[in-house]
């Protein structure tokens, strides 16, 4: 069995109702992404920054925290370890900036990545969703697929 967090029995335990951590998504089509830079001149996308879909957890997640793992939600065993900041957050049609990520909404956000957008991130298919979360979170969901949750 893949260790997914997806999976029904995973959310008995409640780690990820008591820990921050979000869902990434694919990256933004070429053209959300022109809309977002032109409405808002001041953000800027190079090698180490992405726009992408991305859905809080149960805790809104304030600009700028940050992140030290990233894996594939469907196959936890999937993973890199890579820093990541959100540093910008759209909502409402791309229109509004927002402080923060809010607890169980989908935007889009601005992502950077200090040391390199991560190798995971491109390997699977646009339709894959990774979860950006602590080392500490990552290996407590590890230790309960492992424990036999």
């Amino acid at each position: 069995m893949k260790k997914s967090i997806f999976w029904e029995g995973f959310y008995e335990n409640r780690l990820l109702y008591d820990n921050i951590y979000v869902c990434l998504h694919a990256r933004e089509k070429t053209t959300v992404v022109n809309k977002i830079l032109e409405l808002h001149k001041n953000i800027k996308c190079d090698k180490h920054n992405i726009i992408c879909g991305i859905d809080g957890g149960y805790f809104d997640v304030k600009l700028n925290h940050q992140f030290e793992v990233m894996f594939l939600a469907e196959d936890i065993d999937r993973y890199e370890y890579c820093d990541s900041i959100v540093r910008a957050v759209f909502a409402f049609g791309n229109k509004v900036l927002l402080n923060e990520v809010p607890s169980t909404w989908g935007v889009n956000a601005l992502m950077e990545f200090p040391n390199g957008i991560p190798d995971i991130f491109s390997r699977y298919e646009e339709s894959a969703t990774f979860v950006l979360s602590s080392k500490e979170l990552y290996m407590k969901i590890n230790a309960c697929f492992d424990d036999g949750i």
